[in-house]
């Protein structure tokens, strides 16, 4: 018996992203004048598979085989700042 061979999810495409990440800052007290120094923008880039999307999320995974996924993590759209599929 032959064997099938499955294809790829047709979302799994290879993109990339840059998106703003969440992070803390030192902890102890600030003044109010410091505070927007202590929290500058924090960038991420990441490149993944697209396995999952809707209005408010992009599901991303670092590893796929014909059934699954692996190293998947979610961004959210709002924090995107670049998105080019390769």
């Amino acid at each position: 018996m032959k064997s099938k061979t499955k294809k790829p999810n047709a979302r799994s495409k290879i993109t990339y992203v840059r998106w703003k990440d969440h992070h803390s800052v030192p902890s102890g007290w600030i003044d109010k004048e410091d505070i927007a120094d202590q929290w500058p923008d924090f960038f991420c880039e990441t490149v993944g598979f697209v396995v999952y999307e809707d209005k408010d999320k992009l599901g991303l995974c670092h590893n796929q085989s014909k059934e699954t996924y692996s190293d998947a993590m979610v961004i959210y759209k709002n924090l995107i700042v670049e998105r080019k599929e390769l």
